[in-house]
């Protein structure tokens, strides 16, 4: 919608209608404020640029439209007040005003101030759209340009389309204020000059509640089947990061509305009052409680060892005081020989090599080569315990070492950077109701197509296939799943033809009549793994 015009000029009185300024100045129509002589009703007012002879095809849209919504009884719509043709022969309508903001002008304070409206507002207001836009789509009606400068909001959690009297146009003009990467109000096929659709206006539907559910628009687009970037260039957040903490239905809900592919979103406001319905009362329920996870039984043992030592250290500590006396400045640290035992797992949890000898930590392990290990020293048991307790105690070399010998994480990470996937060019996207299918034998496009109401096009393009081959159990999506059919071929017949020599007739290929085979399905042999 243009931007509005808030200049006062000599304005002219439309029958019982005092115009006091313009709102909005279209191609087609100029949009009035203005009041009610007899009771002062607030009144919007909208009149064709044209006359009735120089556009009467305009005239008679824009007549018979007033009317359609004038019979619609519909608490969101704008009520018709009057409608008729001016003294200088152009249509006019006069529409109830609304007392209360547009929506842009609250998605534009929201913004200023960086704050998302709440699921249980934003879902609720938009649920007063989509049954304004329903009693519209069952009358015939599309919307010429959805946008939030068509909604005031009586109420934060209600809305009222006022402009639905507008005939839609087959170019609109396109959005100028915009940033480049932002998506706009306009669907993709409109932008392209196509005609307001009922998808259309579900995909301004879904642009605006994903705004006030985010607090922003999403940006463009680089990939037709997607509406969000996964190539590795500065992309718009989605939904599930830029606003975290909804229930799946609502992020479900906005996904189906802003499709780039028309046929992909939701084709009727039908069927988005139903997600709402159903994002509504899982936004209500709220999230279920987190799952309690069970502690690893090696997190376990660990955290007990480490307890049992630090009590061990405690309690020698104790002992070691209580016997010399309690003269705090003769006192030695004093290790008991069972906290070298307990230590000991936990060094050797290390990964090493298994042909190190017990007392290659206590070794400088740099003068021996690799494949040639240190020659083993029969060391008595109780130096051990001496030796692995005085290196829990005083930080030293060997304590350092055994930490550095472990290579094992940076081969780990190496392995993982060659596993990184490939990306293919085309993925296959489902609209609604689609369900995946095992190719079987004697299946091909054309008979599938039949089978499911699609064309062969269609089928082609949901699937990414470029060509019309297809392989023995291979998984594609259809429109439901197809009853094959099968019919036997004639037997040949040998009526000689007029020459004297006999004929076979060709069969015919079974066709979307025949009767349904009554074979089982025989499923494939499973692989033997061979050692």
């Amino acid at each position: 919608m243009a931007t509005r015009d808030k200049t006062n000029a000599a304005l002219p009185e439309i029958n019982d209608i005092t115009l006091s300024q313009i709102l909005v100045q279209q191609p087609t129509y100029t949009l009035y404020q203005g009041r009610t002589k007899k009771d002062q009703t607030p009144t919007f007012l909208f009149i064709l640029n044209q006359t009735g002879a120089e556009n009467p095809d305009l005239t008679d849209q824009f007549t018979e439209r007033a009317q359609t919504v004038a019979k619609l009884d519909n608490p969101y719509l704008a009520a018709v007040l009057e409608s008729g043709v001016t003294e200088g022969d152009r249509a006019f309508t006069a529409v109830t005003h609304p007392d209360g903001p547009t929506l842009a002008d609250s998605l534009a304070q929201r913004s200023a101030e960086e704050q998302s409206l709440p699921p249980l507002t934003a879902l609720p207001l938009m649920q007063t759209i989509a049954e304004a836009m329903w009693a519209a789509e069952q009358a015939g009606l599309v919307h010429h340009d959805l946008t939030p400068e068509s909604i005031i909001l009586p109420q934060e959690d209600t809305g009222i389309i006022y402009d639905l009297v507008i005939p839609p146009e087959a170019n609109p003009d396109l959005p100028q204020n915009y940033p480049e990467q932002t998506l706009t109000y306009q669907s993709p096929e409109q932008l392209a000059g196509q005609p307001p659709t009922i998808p259309g206006n579900i995909y301004a539907f879904g642009i605006m509640l994903y705004e006030l559910l985010a607090g922003h628009r999403p940006e463009l687009p680089t990939s037709e089947w997607d509406i969000f970037e996964h190539k590795g260039i500065p992309r718009e957040i989605p939904l599930e990061e830029a606003r975290p903490g909804l229930m799946p239905a609502t992020y479900e809900l906005v996904k189906n509305c802003i499709w780039q592919k028309e046929w992909s979103r939701y084709q009727s406001f039908s069927e988005v009052l139903a997600a709402l319905e159903t994002a509504l009362a899982a936004e209500r329920e709220g999230p279920p409680p987190p799952p309690v996870v069970p502690l690893d039984r090696r997190t376990l043992m660990v955290g007990g060892a480490i307890l049992l030592v630090l009590l061990l250290l405690i309690g020698g500590f104790f002992v070691v005081r209580s016997l010399s006396g309690g003269d705090d400045d003769n006192v030695e640290l004093f290790v008991p020989p069972t906290t070298a035992v307990l230590f000991a797992p936990v060094v050797t949890a290390v990964p090493a090599s298994t042909d190190l000898p017990p007392t290659a930590t206590n070794s400088n392990t740099t003068e021996n080569q690799p494949n040639e290990p240190a020659p083993a020293e029969v060391v008595p048991a109780e130096n051990v315990a001496t030796e692995t307790a005085t290196a829990t105690i005083t930080p030293s070399p060997t304590a350092t070492e055994t930490p550095t010998a472990t290579s094992t994480p940076a081969e780990t990470a190496t392995a993982t950077e060659t596993a990184t996937p490939v990306e293919t060019a085309c993925e296959p996207s489902p609209p609604p109701g689609w369900v995946q299918y095992a190719i079987q034998e004697g299946d091909y496009l054309y008979n599938l197509a039949v089978n499911t109401g699609r064309t062969v096009e269609r089928i082609q393009e949901v699937n990414c296939l470029t060509g019309n081959l297809l392989r023995l159990n291979q998984k594609i999506w259809l429109a439901r799943l197809p009853v094959h059919t099968a019919t036997p071929p004639p037997a040949p017949s040998d009526t000689p033809d007029a020459s004297g020599s006999s004929s076979t007739a060709p069969s015919q290929p079974p066709g979307p009549t025949s009767e349904p085979s009554t074979r089982t399905p025989v499923p494939p042999p499973i692989p033997t793994p061979t050692p």
